[in-house]
């Protein structure tokens, strides 16, 4: 039987062993499950849960903030800086205002923004062989 803090290390190095690239990948895929988790429990007025996904949410719009290098990244990091501001702003929105609808574009746009993501890593990984 495997513990939880071996499962969590093992976890960790996975994650540390991939590219940065698909790490932000992988943020990007865990901000769309917890929108669509927050949309889900705002549509059955669970308060409480909605919260923490929106919660959780924030911190993963914050890590891809925290990652962006402006130095490096130009106007695409500003670009992409200015739209993670207004997600964070867009997800305390909802949080006040409880509308799923909301939820729902921030998921269409995450979606699109995880496409590109996933583009652009697949081509830089290609030109890497």
């Amino acid at each position: 039987m495997t513990s939880i803090p071996a499962l969590r290390s093992y976890h960790t190095l996975d994650v540390l062993a991939e590219s940065p690239g698909r790490r932000i990948v992988k943020i990007y895929s865990h901000l769309i499950v917890m929108l669509r988790r927050a949309e889900e429990n705002l549509r059955s007025s669970d308060w409480e849960l909605a919260a923490t996904h929106l919660d959780k949410a924030g911190t993963a719009v914050e890590e891809l903030l925290g990652a962006l290098n402006f130095e490096e990244g130009g106007e695409i990091a500003e670009r992409l800086g200015s739209i993670y501001t207004f997600m964070l702003r867009e997800l305390l929105a909802v949080g006040v205002q409880r509308d799923p609808v909301s939820l729902v574009r921030l998921e269409k746009m995450t979606e699109t923004l995880l496409e590109a993501w996933i583009h652009a890593v697949d081509e830089q990984e290609a030109l890497n062989r």
